[in-house]
């Protein structure tokens, strides 16, 4: 028998990414309806949704990362997809409207391109690898003693400035010296509180990216990952392995009039 349908079965059918979002939403009703007293069914619950949420997310991840275009970058060959959103992004006095890339070892951006009747293609803008300084660690920094925040050179308030071998750095002093990652993190931009930095050790101040999230949890959750990323490569190029990832961070945030770049004393 014939329907005369001009659509085949297959686009009637869920894809499995679809599927996916479903099994999501009933494991949310069914928390939402399992009592307190049900402590063992609801922790089984719980923990389904949060594998279905993480397989969901990550299949997201791989679809859109199929979607990028015109890249020259082996994308094999930086790490885990660690997360993927768009952002309104400032540079100077430009904004744009990117969808952004963070895998271990590289940050890329791309240009949206929305398709009809499709999924979205991104568009290869750049890039920036993510890894610490080849040259490692010098032998003495300056390092002062009220901030903790180090410098390869003598500043001019002599006093406040102590040099002190690299093998005595804490782990929260190699992490505020600026030649320990290419890539520099401020956590917090503006007054919104959606705004965070990414900035480049050998760019001038007015090349720092401002990235603009959709929500504080997005904003929080990519600042998390980049300061793991950074504080584990540094950890790496020390010859240590960290103990507490979630309480190092490379560059405090604070209500500061100089940018981290020039309170490092960085061009």
């Amino acid at each position: 028998m014939q329907l005369g349908d001009k659509m085949d079965l297959a686009s009637y059918l869920l894809k499995p990414i679809q599927r996916m979002s479903k099994y999501a939403l009933l494991l949310k009703d069914l928390i939402k309806t399992c009592g307190e007293v049900q402590e063992q069914e609801l922790a089984y619950l719980r923990a389904a949704e949060q594998m279905v949420c993480f397989q969901l997310r990550h299949g997201n991840d791989l679809l859109a990362m199929d979607a990028i275009r015109n890249c020259d970058v082996n994308l094999k060959e930086q790490g885990q997809l660690m997360r993927q959103d768009e952002f309104c992004i400032s540079l100077g006095r430009r904004k744009y409207q990117r969808h952004v890339f963070l895998f271990e070892d590289l940050i890329l951006f791309s240009k949206p391109k929305r398709v009809e009747g499709a999924l979205d293609v991104y568009l290869y803008k750049r890039s920036f690898k993510g890894r610490t300084s080849p040259g490692g660690l010098p032998q003495w920094v300056w390092l002062n003693v009220v901030s903790r925040v180090g410098c390869t050179r003598e500043r001019q308030e002599k006093a406040l400035w102590s040099p002190v071998p690299c093998a005595c750095l804490t782990n929260e002093d190699m992490l505020s010296c600026p030649w320990m990652a290419e890539i520099g993190l401020t956590e917090n931009s503006g007054e919104s509180g959606l705004c965070f930095e990414i900035w480049f050790r050998r760019w001038k101040s007015r090349d720092t990216y401002i990235l603009q999230a959709s929500s504080p949890e997005a904003k929080q959750a990519w600042t998390s990952d980049i300061t793991r990323i950074l504080w584990e490569q540094a950890a790496r190029n020390k010859g240590q392995s960290p103990h507490s990832p979630s309480i190092w961070y490379p560059i405090s945030s604070g209500a500061c009039e100089k940018s981290p770049r020039e309170q490092m004393g960085l061009p």
